[in-house]
This record gives structure tokens, sequence and C-alpha cells, in this order.
């Protein structure tokens, strides 16, 4: 466990000061042992930790590889096990899924913790797909009794099962806890008075992309009966161009095709590299990403189908889809990366095309 001091990082002059970062607990050594002194207690990949006035004095720690929930007294520095474990410091293989009383209770390489304002320490047990809860005096851990909100069949898609949760925040105004649900691909609200939960729902997602823009556009007359557009990357640019947005107009339920081609003589992919995009919606209308393959997978096109999932007759959406591409040519045996940001302002309605293509070139 390390210590970062947040004074000072920034002057006034925005010149930027060293940071100092110092050793606060733990000896390098991967194992679950206790100690009076902290810097003699061993970690095993400790993945969360948390402090909350209502357990004045003590850090606890998410131990993802013992599978414990440990503390770390900042007044004296003891580093003890609050669940889970074992007698035996190097013992790591002491997981499972039991509730209980200290020793005796089983977790599985938990993430993530945080401490309400009742004292109550609130766990992601992570492989376990399980919220746990843990009296901090008594050290009693118990499964998180969930209950859904949205009424339906209590199947795996439901808001009360979850897939790996690996993040926590106690929100202290609603007496509430986020959860992230990794695998799921969402958040999660848990009121704690009630232990009611719900899916959080996200909008105006933000852009994951830094880089410049390297694209041009193939422009085509904007009218209501366009159903296809085709852009250009250019790698060797070094001009940032800007992309006008391009309008589009999409039948009710119907689907964008991204089709990613290799037209440039001497120009193929880098070879065991990623490439790597992302997609983000913006307004009114819910959307299913289908990708069937990876970018400029030629023998898989399209290898990004969008479908709009409206049950409007008519609403306005906003999709951006960001693509970093590495590439070499071949001939100059040089290689480069290209990113590319494409905006589709989409506006839905029966009079909109059922298909929208976009073919992307290399």
């Amino acid at each position: 466990i390390w210590e970062l001091s947040l004074d000072n990082l920034i002057s006034s002059d925005e010149q930027y000061v060293p940071v100092k970062c110092v050793p606060f607990a733990g000896s390098g050594k991967e194992e679950c042992r206790n100690n009076s002194y902290k810097m003699k207690a061993g970690f095993a990949q400790p993945s969360g930790i948390t402090y909350n006035e209502a357990c004045p004095g003590d850090l606890f720690i998410a131990d993802s590889e013992s599978s414990t929930i440990r503390s770390i007294s900042v007044i004296n520095g003891a580093v003890k096990t609050v669940v889970g474990g074992s007698f035996n410091p190097e013992d790591l293989f002491q997981f499972g899924d039991t509730d209980g009383k200290g020793l005796n209770v089983k977790l599985q390489h938990p993430l993530c913790v945080c401490v309400a304002d009742d004292g109550k320490i609130y766990v992601a047990d992570t492989y376990n797909h399980k919220m746990k809860v843990v009296n901090n005096k008594t050290r009693e851990c118990t499964t998180l009794d969930l209950h859904q909100a949205s009424h339906g069949a209590s199947n795996l898609d439901s808001e009360l099962f979850f897939l790996e949760p690996s993040g926590l925040c106690y929100i202290k105004k609603d007496n509430s806890l986020l959860v992230s649900d990794t695998n799921k691909h969402c958040l999660k609200l848990i009121d704690l008075k009630t232990n009611m939960i719900t899916k959080v729902a996200v909008s105006q997602p933000l852009d994951c992309v830094d880089s410049s823009i390297v694209t041009t556009l193939q422009k085509s007359p904007s009218s209501a009966s366009l159903n296809s557009t085709s852009i250009k990357l250019h790698p060797t640019s070094r001009q940032n161009l800007n992309i006008e947005p391009i309008q589009i107009y999409l039948n009710v339920n119907g689907e964008i095709h991204f089709m990613f081609l290799i037209n440039t003589k001497g120009i193929s992919l880098t070879q065991d590299s990623l490439q790597q995009w992302d997609v983000s919606f913006i307004g009114e209308c819910d959307w299913k990403v289908v990708c069937l393959g990876g970018l400029f997978q030629e023998d898989i096109q399209p290898s990004l189908i969008l479908k709009c999932l409206s049950k409007q007759k008519s609403c306005m959406s906003e999709v951006k889809l960001n693509i970093n591409v590495s590439a070499c040519d071949d001939l100059k045996k040089t290689c480069f990366a290209t990113s590319a940001q494409i905006v589709l302002k989409t506006t839905i309605s029966n009079a909109g095309c059922n298909i929208f293509d976009v073919k992307v070139f290399l």
C-alpha cells in the first residue's frame, strides 16, 4: 500500500511539483500476514481501499489473492484480517462462498470495498458475483439480500444477478451503493434502506479518443433518400482535418452497417496489433451493437452493425464511432497509426432507409 501526497501537485504558475509517493504498509511479499508493524505485514494483490469516519482510524483493504478483507490502523499501524483467510499467512487458497464470522468466512477474489455511514463494510465479492456486508465490530459477513425494483422474473438478466462486480461507491446523500457490474457492462444502484436494486440509465457517454482526426469524407447530397456514405482515411497525412457530422435518415428499427476495406496498394494491417474502436450514443434511441469481426477483416463485412431499438415513431440520435488503426506501408517498410472519429446525426422516422451503409477505406 502506497501513500500519495496530494498537496501542492500543481502551483499557480502551472509548474509541476514532484509528487511524493512513499510506501505506507506491506513488505512487498505476496502473503496474508498480519503484524503490529505495518511495514512487516504482507498483502496479496490488494485491489480496493476505503476510509470512512464511521470507522475512525481504520483503512479497509480488499486483498484479492488472499480473498480477505484487511484493515490498517492509521493510529498505530497494526494490520489485521477482518474476514476470510487462514491462520497460515502463506495460504492464499482459502476461497469460497460462505457467510459466517472471521476466519470462517469465505470470499473469492474481492476487488472493491467501501464503508457506509453506519459503519457497515460492503464488499464486491467479485468471483462469487455477489455483494457482501460485514459488521466490523463482530466480524460477521453475510450476503446482501437484494430485491428487484422492477417487476418480472428473476432470471440471470435481471438486476438481481451480478457478473464479476468490481467497483463500489457509497453515496452519502441517498444512503445508497453504486456498483460497477463489470461483465454486464452496467452500473447498478442499491438503496441501503430497502435493499432495492435498479440498473442505472447512463446518458451522454463521453468520447475516449484524444488524438487528432485525420480523415476526409467523400461528400454526397444530403437527403432523406441517401442510404450510404464513404470515408477515406489518409494514413500518411499530418493535417488535422475536421469532418462535418454526417446527417442520415433511418427507419424505425433500421440498421447502420459499417464496412472497413483496404483499397490502397501496399497497405496492410500491422501484424498482431489490436485495431481499437469504441462507439457511443447520445439521444432518445437505444441501440443494439453487433460486432461480427475485427476492423478491416475483409472476409467479414459489414463487421459492425448498429440496430435502432426505438419504440417511438420519430426521434433523434447521435452516433459517434472512434477508431484507431495500426497499419504498415509494405513498400516503404514503415508503420503508422491512424485515428478517426465518425459522427452520424441520425433522424429516425418511417421516412428513413432500412439500412444505411458506411464504408471506411484505408
